[in-house]
């Protein structure tokens, strides 16, 4: 959870959220047979991230 409250406008909100649910089940690959979405779960959260990061190195809201 992230938090940068403005100066002008301290009320106003973005949120911004991701899932993390997918779980895929297929042939059995070294005793493992739940196919954890790579794609799915971890490109929302790296995304997520990224915009954390740019909204961080703002220096006023545009």
């Amino acid at each position: 959870v992230g938090l940068r409250r403005g100066e002008e406008r301290p009320g106003e909100v973005i949120t911004l959220t991701t899932h993390y649910d997918h779980l895929g089940v297929g042939e059995t690959v070294a005793g493992d047979s739940v196919y954890n979405g790579a794609y799915d779960n971890a490109s929302g959260a790296a995304l997520l991230l990224q915009v954390a990061e740019a909204f961080g190195a703002l220096e006023e809201r545009t």
